[in-house]
C-alpha cells in the first residue's frame, strides 16, 4: 500500500519525500535548474532526463514508431498518441487533448 497521498490529485505515493517532490507540479514552482541551459524543471527526475538530451542520450525508444525519447515518462505520454487517448477535449473550440496541462494551456 501507498500511504502518501496527493491532497490536489489523489495520486498515491511510497515515501513522504516523493511525495513532496511531486507536489511540485501543482505549483509554479520549479526548483531544479539545468547547469548547461538554465532550464528549470518541477522535480529531479524531470531535469535528470533533460540532462540526457544535453548528452545526445534518449535510451527509450518506442516500440511502436521507434521514436527515442531522453525520459521514460515523455515515452509514456508519446505512445499514449498511439493509442488514439485523446480524452480531454477544450469547451470552447472541440479540439482534443490527451494532457490536462496542453488542455490548460491552450
Amino acid at each position: 500500500t501507498q500511504p502518501f497521498i496527493c491532497g490536489d490529485c489523489n495520486k498515491s505515493f511510497r515515501s513522504i519525500s516523493t511525495l513532496s517532490s511531486h507536489r511540485h507540479i501543482h505549483t509554479s514552482a520549479k526548483p531544479y535548474s539545468c547547469d548547461a541551459c538554465s532550464r528549470s524543471f518541477s522535480s529531479r527526475s524531470f531535469l535528470i532526463g533533460h540532462r540526457c538530451s544535453h548528452a545526445g542520450k534518449k535510451p527509450f525508444p518506442c516500440p511502436d514508431c521507434g521514436k527515442s525519447f531522453s525520459h521514460g515518462c515523455t515515452l509514456s505520454r508519446h505512445r499514449r498518441s498511439h493509442a488514439g487517448e485523446q480524452a480531454l477535449t477544450c469547451s470552447d473550440c472541440g479540439k482534443s487533448f490527451s494532457r490536462s496541462d496542453s488542455l490548460s494551456n491552450h
